[in-house]
């Protein structure tokens, strides 16, 4: 927590005499960033410094401060080592905020001067800080009454699950998928010969095949059943007439090509058991390749056999358009969607049921296919189905209906220009919904629109106030060369993992990947953008309080003033801040050459930055994988979260290379090299470790080696979320093979404590050993098997200065390692 105190301070509080040499002055230009940091940064400063900084932005301005990394002493009103900062520039001191302890903040001045100064004490431990200012103009400040209040529409739900407990599934709960319907033809044998799902309360929509050459007035629609042979099993069951139906009028039933038709019926009565689907507007770029999807439908459960009177689901995969199209032998176009599992399938009758993709971060569950067609059931060949995205517009012009996309109403944004009666009236939301409306994509106009930012100017993010059920997107563009900066002060409930309501910044501007940040709980966080994009997203579960908002957005021209220089000054091994079996937890970012290894999508193995494209890690942890199911995690340390620092990126993998000479059964030459496909950025959480260049001949017998990982607790236990250290004692090779193991060879380093070790998902991790003489953390082995952990005998780990020679010839003699 800070201590931050607002008060007049009369300079003989100010026992400190500012050192000249410590006295910085700066004419800012309008958007321009710069940066302020003790002079050593990322090292501590020392007892007694005290430093000045003035800045003046131009006339009309305000100056915008962000102080992202703020590490010093904590005491009684800030009495010892402090920040003060005025908001008015004022050489006496005037109007301060006075700033002490570990966090981050930011403020905006009352006028176009700005003053800071460092004091400490002469009996300081030291501490540090990263600063940065920019120049913003001066009536940009929004309220609320600014908006206008778009409409809001209520009731608007969709996709929801009632959690109650086909070839290969299994039968579903009583009405656990209140969207699901089916077909009944009053002139055949009474059963549902096809699936249908809800999308409005007046249409559902389903396979063309389904309903071509059928006469509607014969037509039925069965929803809210589940075994439709006892009808006594729910309540909520109705039958309702078909008034028309209408197939794509690029059907092709020779081929099932544009296999989609939309059914109108009587208005559906909507309760807890019976509502639409949520259609998939938001995903309409989404491919849906090897996601998990579930197949409904009442058909037969095998091949020519009988007809399932309960509602079955089964979860199958989408596979790629071109794996499909191999295994098919046939061609598959891009608004069709395969799916396939073993032994699993959709069957004769389930055609024109729903294919179904649930949102893990809001639970709502979106149509993204509508079963179509497969040669027989459950068999080797992948099953063809349409793809709802492609048809989307389609859908939207021949119904004319609103349609809710999870938890809120989309529509067409042809008449928006009834929002604008005057160029005065349009504010920032409504022209970026004209925007939009351009280029004719689905929209909400409450909480989900796009943005251009610019220098100088600060947007606030609308609106700030949430309740139950919102489900909001935004994001923001600023010009090529600058980035865009967002700072918030949040009032989210606080649940574990932020489970419940949640808001995810995505730094590289692409939503729904793996690189977002989540936030809840009370707090402040800034974050600047990768490049010019940054997208917002937040949800909140349906019984949620609400929660509060107070973001402001704008955007930074890169930096004109340079922060030290991580990526080409030289320097390794450096500690970032002061569970392994028997270990303890680091503290965060304290090891920045620390990373992990990450194999679809789940933690694998740890590994460590040795250059910025090159890591280190176990052989056996890279063998026979393809580099493209291969992420780089650095930066990071509670895995669970991504909220305990802004360090955290992932990496995509170029290439790898394991030692030829690795033997998977004796795990000798245990190593590998990495290659990410850019360059790592470097900084104070994230470097390379050094390399024992200076220690070839030295075996650190009875030396400490620090181990780190994200691995098991305990044998066969559970993972840690925080990286873990534990401390061991290096052996000689002859200690080693004292112990009851095979005998080990110089190449393998040995390590041991009682009660302590590396465990499972510690693989590949580093072996480190604190060089006193440089104070540099110095990578002298690789972790790599041993017994079950903890054992009474050693951990066995590859000696990184047998293979020195290797690295380097693998990895280029111009990558440029530290020597320390």
């Amino acid at each position: 927590m800070w201590d931050l105190f607002n008060f007049l301070m009369p300079v003989s509080m100010v026992v400190n005499v500012v050192d000249p040499n410590c006295t910085y002055f700066q004419d800012m230009l309008m958007g321009e960033q710069y940066y302020i940091y003790n002079k050593v940064y990322p090292q501590n400063y020392t007892a007694g410094t005290s430093c000045k900084w003035v800045a003046n932005s131009p006339p009309n301005s305000k100056i915008f401060l962000s102080c992202s990394d703020v590490i010093m002493p904590k005491s009684e009103n800030c009495k010892e080592d402090h920040l003060i900062i005025t908001s008015s520039g004022g050489n006496n001191l005037t109007e301060t905020h006075r700033y002490c302890g570990e966090g981050s903040f930011s403020l905006i001045t009352k006028g176009n001067s700005f003053t800071m100064n460092l004091f400490t004490s002469r009996g300081s431990v030291g501490g540090r800080f990263l600063c940065s200012i920019t120049s913003i103009k001066d009536n940009i400040m929004q309220s609320d009454s600014d908006f206008q209040n778009p409409p809001v529409h209520v009731g608007c739900q969709c996709g929801w699950k009632n959690e109650r407990r086909i070839v290969g599934g299994q039968e579903t709960q009583v009405n656990e998928y209140p969207l699901m319907a089916g077909l009944v033809d009053r002139t055949e044998e009474v059963h549902v010969y096809c699936g249908a799902t809800i999308i409005s309360n007046k249409f559902v929509v389903t396979a063309a095949h389904c309903v071509q050459s059928r006469d509607p007035s014969n037509l039925l629609l069965l929803v809210g059943d589940h075994d439709y042979d006892t009808g006594s099993e729910t309540d909520y069951a109705a039958i309702y007439s078909i008034v028309a139906y209408e197939m794509h009028p690029r059907y092709m039933p020779s081929t099932f090509m544009n296999d989609i038709a939309l059914v109108k019926t009587d208005k559906i009565n909507f309760n807890d058991n019976v509502g639409p689907a949520c259609l998939p507007f938001r995903y309409t770029f989404d491919s849906f390749e090897h996601e998990t999807v579930t197949l409904l439908g009442w058909g037969q459960t095998a091949f020519s056999g009988p007809l399932s009177h309960a509602l079955q689901e089964v979860n199958v995969d989408v596979i790629s358009n071109v794996e499909c199209s191999m295994r098919e032998d046939i061609d598959i176009v891009s608004n069709e969607i395969c799916t396939y599992a073993e032994g699993k399938d959709s069957c004769q009758s389930d055609s024109g049921g729903p294919l179904l993709w649930q949102n893990q971060a809001n639970k709502r569950v979106f149509l993204v296919g509508i079963i179509s067609h497969g040669r027989g059931c459950a068999t080797k060949y992948p099953a063809v189905n349409v793809r709802v995205t492609s048809f989307l517009e389609w859908i939207q012009e021949r119904t004319g209906e609103y349609f809710c996309s999870s938890g809120r109403i989309f529509r067409y944004c042809d008449d928006i220009s009834t929002l604008m009666t005057s160029k005065q009236n349009i504010k920032p939301w409504a022209i970026f919904v004209f925007w939009l409306c351009t280029g004719r994509v689905f929209c909400d106009t409450l909480c989900n629109y796009e943005q251009d930012v610019v220098p100088g100017v600060v947007l606030v993010l609308y609106p700030r106030n949430y309740s139950a059920g919102a489900d909001c997107f935004w994001r923001f563009r600023s010009a090529i060369g600058t980035h865009v900066y967002l700072s918030c002060n949040i009032n989210i409930p606080l649940t574990t993992n932020c489970s419940q309501d949640i808001l995810t910044v995505w730094k590289s501007g692409l939503e729904y990947s793996s690189l977002g940040d989540g936030y809840c709980g009370k707090q402040y966080f800034s974050i600047f953008s990768e490049n010019e994009i940054l997208a917002i997203g937040l949800v909140s579960s349906w019984n949620s309080p609400g929660g509060e908002l107070n973001c402001e957005i704008t955007s930074i021209r890169n930096e004109t003033e340079p922060v030290p220089d991580w990526n080409t000054g030289c320097d390794c091994g450096m500690e970032g801040m002061t569970r392994i079996t028997g270990g303890q937890e680091t503290g965060i970012n304290q090891f920045p050459f620390m990373a992990g290894v990450i194999y679809k999508d789940d933690f694998f193995c740890g590994c460590t930055i040795i250059a910025n494209r090159y890591l280190l890690t176990a052989g056996h942890c890279i063998y026979q994988t393809n580099p493209d199911d291969l992420l780089i995690l650095v930066g990071d340390h509670d895995l669970s979260t991504g909220r305990d620092t802004n360090a955290s990126k992932l990496y995509h993998v170029s290439a790898y290379e394991i030692h030829p000479s690795f033997n998977m059964t004796s795990w000798r030459n245990d190593i590998g090299i990495i290659q990410t496909s850019t360059v790592i950025k470097f900084g104070p959480a994230i470097g390379p470790v050094c390399l024992p260049f200076k220690h070839t001949y030295y075996d650190f017998a009875g030396q400490t080696g620090t181990i780190l990982g994200w691995g098991l607790l305990k044998f066969s236990g559970v993972p840690s979320n925080t990286l873990q250290r534990a401390d061991l004692t290096i052996l000689s090779t002859r200690q080693c093979n004292f112990f009851d193991q095979p005998p080990t060879s110089y190449n393998e380093l040995c390590t041991y404590e009682k009660e302590k070790d590396s465990c499972q998902h510690d693989s590949g991790g580093p072996v480190i050993w604190y060089d006193t003489s440089t104070e540099r953390y110095v990578l002298v082995g690789i972790i790599s098997h041993g017994k079950p952990c903890p054992s009474n005998t050693p951990g066995l780990n590859t000696r990184v200065t047998e293979y020195l020679q290797w690295i380097i010839d693998r990895t280029g003699r111009d990558t440029g390692y530290c020597v320390k």
